[in-house]
């Protein structure tokens, strides 16, 4: 696959157990990589992770906000196949689930972010004041107690996530609305420490969750070497 290479991690494999038993989808998967420059440069590459003896591989598709999905080779997008890319320095995530019509999995979102993007240093600000709200920054001791930059690093990945999660959900609101849903990474906010009420609980992202039928984002991470490594699943019930 190019030059990437696959990472093997134990906490890869539990975090996708978590997340398919969690939104009772088994054909949910995670895989993280080494070696990419951007997720856009190995874009043709990761299509094969898609790829089945049934479905062949499909292609890689943008929707208007950047957004990743695929489609077939008529250039349908396969509604049923979720995608979200995110990529860190040298490091690759992919998140994908296929689903049913019965699931309740809406939206799929990942997001890794380096710890060390949040360590003090004297020469910048103070990348968690800028970025999380001030209760966010209370709770973050609490959820890696151990590593404060790391705890504000999930909570920012769980916000940008959360945000790649509606993706899917905001192009279904799209194909029978003439109205527009504005709303942004800063519109979500992280309600307790170990992210289990999830985000979009207020202002113009609860609003937009509630349009298009989106009950909750749950919120699933994992360390993964000096990175959180967060999926957001967008439920409809």
């Amino acid at each position: 696959m190019s030059g990437l290479r696959r990472v093997s991690d134990p906490a890869l494999e539990a975090l996708a157990d978590e997340v398919r038993r969690s939104c009772n989808c088994p054909q949910l998967c995670l895989a993280a990589f080494e070696g990419a420059a951007s997720w856009q440069d190995d874009e043709d590459a990761l299509t094969q992770l898609f790829a089945t003896d049934a479905n062949p591989a499909p292609s890689l598709s943008h929707d208007l906000r950047g957004a990743p999905y695929l489609q077939d080779v008529q250039g349908v997008e396969e509604r049923s196949l979720l995608v979200s890319l995110s990529d860190e320095g040298e490091a690759l995530a992919a998140a994908w689930a296929r689903t049913q019509d019965s699931s309740r999995l809406m939206g799929l979102g990942v997001d890794l972010c380096a710890a060390e993007r949040f360590a003090p240093r004297t020469d910048r600000r103070d990348r968690a004041r800028l970025l999380l709200t001030e209760r966010e920054r209370a709770l973050a001791p609490s959820l890696w107690p151990d590593d404060l930059p790391l705890a504000h690093a999930t909570i920012f990945a769980a916000k940008e996530a959360a945000f790649k999660a509606t993706a899917a959900p905001l192009r279904r609101w799209h194909e029978k609305h003439d109205t527009e849903l504005r709303f942004g990474v800063r519109h979500f906010v992280t309600e307790d420490a170990l992210l289990e009420r999830g985000t979009g609980r207020d202002g113009a992202a609860q609003r937009a969750l509630d349009a298009m039928g989106v009950k909750r984002i749950e919120i699933h991470c994992t360390r993964l070497g000096g990175m959180a490594l967060v999926v957001a699943c967008a439920l409809a019930r």
